[in-house]
């Protein structure tokens, strides 16, 4: 039987062991494929579009903004559009090739395409809010185990380009 105080030590070195590795691989190569569990620890790492505002940064204010679904089969290009900014103006045209919908276009908006992250799309929900005048673009999820950030491209209306964007996810379980 071992002692409490020595149960713990080898507890502690187990835990060390087991958190300190960069890359855990139990993989296999069938013709060419790779199967198995591959963990290289990249959810630790946040995504470059990932921006939290600053504490006490946003106005207290709040305006709800509706966003549109960027085609499945054009959301590469639209992400590749916002690689240097977070957020363009698209011409009518460049925002029905991505899939607006010109019957509800309201003429005083104007068309943005924007950067989003999430963890779980899909148990989760994007909300999308100016506040005074940043725009904040938020998805929230559920999830049992650590999750990739990835990349979403969406579409919104507004009067005005945002004096910032902010964009973040998070999850719960």
């Amino acid at each position: 039987m071992v002692d409490s105080g020595r149960g713990a030590l080898l507890l502690l070195i187990s835990c060390l062991i087991l958190f300190s590795c960069e890359t855990r691989t139990e993989t296999t190569v069938i013709n060419g494929s790779e199967y198995g569990r591959k963990d290289n620890r990249e959810w630790l790492n946040l995504d470059s579009w990932y921006n939290l505002p600053k504490t006490g940064s946003l106005s207290s204010e709040t305006d709800d903004v509706e966003y549109i679904e960027i085609k499945k089969t054009r959301q590469n290009f639209a992400q590749a559009l916002l690689e240097k900014e977070s957020i363009i103006e698209l011409s009518r045209k460049e925002a029905i090739n991505l899939g607006f919908d010109e019957q509800s276009y309201d003429r005083l908006l104007r068309i943005f395409l924007v950067r989003s992250v999430y963890l779980n799309e899909a148990t989760g929900n994007f909300l999308l809010s100016m506040q005074g005048n940043d725009l904040v673009v938020f998805h929230g999820s559920l999830g049992h185990s650590p999750a990739l950030m990835k990349r979403k491209a969406l579409m919104v209306l507004l009067p005005e380009k945002p004096a910032n964007v902010y964009v973040y996810c998070l999850m719960a379980e």
